[in-house]
């Protein structure tokens, strides 16, 4: 028998797949969709490799999207480009690689009252 908490979370992921499926249907109704071919393609949704990679995210700690894992560190969230670019840099020097040269940030571009 599983653990109440997985249960509970395999009921939690039931229900959000439940919203997807009700939130597809209210798009193609706004969208003129014809109703019964998109019921038929939700119902024939074969959901197996996504719950499959749901329980492993679950499995390796992932609460958030996106999440990537650079050296089995985990980062979370959304990054800029600068926080990225000094993790995959760390990563390459610990594996004993320089990291390239990254060009200089563009300068952001600042106009003056009254200048067009």
């Amino acid at each position: 028998m599983p653990e109440p908490r997985a249960a509970a979370r395999e009921k939690s992921h039931d229900g959000q797949f439940a919203a997807l499926d009700r939130m597809a249907t209210e798009q193609g109704q706004k969208h003129n969709l014809d109703a019964t071919k998109l019921q038929a393609c939700i119902k024939a949704q074969q959901d197996d490799k996504v719950k499959t990679s749901v329980h492993e995210g679950e499995a390796l700690g992932v609460e958030a999207t996106p999440t990537m894992f650079v050296n089995g560190e985990q980062v979370d969230g959304a990054l800029s480009l600068s926080e990225l670019r000094a993790i995959l840099d760390r990563a390459l020097v610990q594996a004993g690689e320089t990291p390239p040269a990254h060009p200089a940030p563009a300068p952001a571009s600042t106009s003056q009252p009254g200048s067009r």
